[in-house]
């Protein structure tokens, strides 16, 4: 044998891999490539009819999955630059831009590149970032014809985007469920653009619209539920800037069913329930619950400090833009003149704020300026734990249910009634402590809806995404 041919005098081909791997797909006669005659010919006509304004938002934004599972956060990151939604925080460099890795919020990265999203957790990792999401399901009082019409208005706009959830298979493709964007519409022969983010697998393609309802109309076997559609558009909310929920609050690892947070927030409710003896002042009720949230989070420490986290790191707070910054410190002065603040700061540590860590991790410095600590931390908890109450205003938790007879002169009613008798603000007062409130009233309303949306979610086994070798 040439020596050439061999390596330490073993065949090379013996030290080759023998894993099977693609160079892409070939689209299935029922897709019609982007870049062929027909295609371009289609893009002409749409564009003529004023379909295809939505194409120049997110056609320049059109990108490749980094991850087989990514193809939701990849639809979303488009949608995303497309619209100009400013991050408010560095990708790289000095530049502000969205990346599918600045999408942790609903679930861990981790679990999404393992298992996909739904379009369940898409939505709220969507409004998590300024977007309005308003998810449709093909077989929940849907039709195709108010599909078209969704399209058509998306497509002849440019301040919205439409990302849909189908079956592979129907479109006669490999692989299982997919999202992907819309950049346009062809209403003579009724077909709309796919901007496919698995582009190492197929480009992006035109497909009959009524076939791609066929295909969204498909139910996902992980889910039980059909797959759709999401209609997205910028928000006027603002994202939050110190704290988001904890990472390990997702629906793949439900706090039903997950011990340590199960035994956590049973423990913590079965606490807030319980009733304020006669003649005990609020101060001391705010005290005790400082206390008892903080010896709670200390015995399970492996849940991430509770049901929050801080979003705010050293090496961040120089990558935020001024904006953010500015607001960051409005915010933090307002926690900072609330009566709950002063309460649980003197309770928690007799030192200034920076010197009591934050669960255990070092308090947020940046430079000689105290930004974000222990007592900010338990203020936000306690106004997120209203959620809780019989008259949260998102509705009831089923999981964690209390009756009005349970809430009533309970501790966490105490809690509740203190925080919004002591809120109340002078309309009159200088502005930067108006918009301060604004930021925290944001923030706090933020938490308690995605908190909301993840403890209301099923537990799913597998994404919609995921995909086996066979199924490439």
């Amino acid at each position: 044998m040439n020596r050439s041919l061999l390596i330490f005098d073993k065949p090379i081909y013996k030290l080759m891999s023998s894993k099977v791997n693609f160079y892409r797909r070939k689209l299935p006669e029922l897709c019609i490539e982007f870049a062929s005659d027909k295609g371009k010919r289609l893009f002409k006509e749409a564009l003529d009819n004023d379909y295809m304004n939505v194409y120049f938002k997110l056609g320049p934004q059109l990108r490749t999955q980094d991850e087989p599972a990514y193809c939701g956060l990849s639809s979303l990151v488009m949608l995303l630059n497309g619209l100009a939604i400013d991050p408010g925080k560095v990708w790289k460099g000095v530049w502000r831009w969205y990346h599918e890795n600045m999408l942790e919020c609903c679930t861990s990265l981790s679990e999404v590149k393992e298992k996909g999203v739904t379009m369940d957790q898409l939505s709220c990792i969507a409004k998590c970032n300024q977007l309005n999401s308003k998810i449709v399901y093909a077989n929940e009082n849907a039709t195709v014809e108010d599909f078209r019409n969704n399209v058509k208005e998306v497509c002849s706009s440019d301040n919205s985007g439409i990302i849909v959830s189908f079956g592979r298979n129907v479109l006669q493709q490999t692989g299982t469920g997919h999202f992907s964007p819309i950049g346009g519409y062809h209403p003579g022969e009724d077909h709309v653009l796919i901007l496919e983010p698995a582009r190492f697998k197929y480009s992006p393609y035109w497909v009959h619209l009524p076939l791609l309802w066929k295909a969204m109309n498909t139910v996902d076997q992980n889910t039980g539920k059909s797959r759709g559609y999401l209609l997205l558009t910028r928000s006027s909310d603002q994202p939050t800037l110190i704290f988001q929920i904890s990472r390990l609050l997702n629906v793949y690892n439900p706090i039903a069913i997950d011990s340590s947070f199960s035994s956590y927030t049973g423990k913590m409710m079965s606490f807030l329930k319980s009733r304020v003896e006669c003649n005990t002042s609020v101060e001391h009720v705010i005290e005790t619950v400082t206390k008892t949230l903080l010896q709670l989070s200390k015995t399970y420490q492996d849940v991430e400090n509770g049901l929050l986290l801080s979003s705010l790191s050293r090496e961040s707070l120089q990558s935020l833009s001024p904006n953010h910054q500015e607001a960051i410190s409005l915010l933090v002065e307002y926690i900072e003149s609330m009566e709950v603040y002063k309460i649980i700061r003197d309770s928690v540590t007799e030192k200034e704020c920076c010197g009591q860590n934050v669960f255990d991790t070092e308090a947020l410095v940046d430079g000689n300026n105290c930004v974000l600590c222990l007592p900010h931390f338990l203020v936000i908890m306690m106004h997120v734990l209203d959620i809780f109450t019989p008259e949260s205003q998102f509705g009831v938790i089923k999981k964690y249910p209390i009756k009005k007879t349970d809430y009533d002169g309970s501790i966490l009613q105490q809690v509740m009634i203190f925080i919004k008798q002591t809120n109340a603000i002078d309309e009159e007062v200088a502005n930067p402590k108006l918009r301060g409130r604004h930021l925290f009233l944001n923030e706090v309303n933020q938490l308690q809806r995605q908190l909301f949306n993840i403890l209301s979610l099923d537990s799913v086994k597998k994404p919609c995404c995921f995909h086996s070798t066979s199924g490439m």
